[in-house]
């Protein structure tokens, strides 16, 4: 149902299970609830699915339930807006939702996956792509300390640019 708009009858529905006892509201359970219908669902759609089970408290705000509110922007190739959301689930509930995907998804974008040269060019003249892996690496950073930073970096590198390193 949620992956066709229908939240409030998703709610209903969940509403009629928990008090039946026949599902027992857990991340587990509630998780794939978040991320159903993500790749056709808008970003309010999602919101709203995430709010809907967060303030019923059938759920927590944790990197699994979070992710869907980033995955929606990244479905549309709206890194910015990936990022945005990024920065402010962190900021609200200190997790990093997708922050792999998203830091992939930005270095994609500047070297166009292309060849190492290209990302040097492109990372020169893409001064807004810059700020994204900057803002994304500051607030792991905050979430998780310096350490973490260097091995995401490392490791979104080698996972984009796997042929050249």
């Amino acid at each position: 149902m949620a992956s066709h708009g229908n939240v409030d009858d998703t709610r209903r529905m969940f509403h009629l299970l928990t008090e039946l006892r026949y599902c027992k509201p857990t991340n587990t359970v509630l998780g794939p609830l978040v991320r159903v219908g993500v790749d056709t669902a808008t970003s309010y759609d999602t919101r709203r699915m995430f709010h809907l089970l967060t303030e019923l408290r059938y759920c927590k705000p944790t990197n699994t339930v979070l992710g869907p509110l980033v995955r929606v922007h990244l479905n549309d190739n709206n890194i910015e807006a990936a990022t945005k959301e990024f920065v402010n689930l962190a900021n609200k509930y200190n997790k990093t939702p997708l922050k792999h995907e998203l830091l992939c998804k930005i270095l994609t974008t500047m070297g166009d996956g292309g060849s190492e040269e290209t990302f040097i060019i492109n990372e020169k003249s893409n001064g807004s792509m810059n700020k994204l892996v900057q803002k994304v690496l500051n607030i792991d950073k905050k979430v998780h300390g310096p350490g973490d930073v260097q091995v995401r970096f490392i490791t979104t590198v080698k996972t984009v640019y796997s042929d050249i390193v």
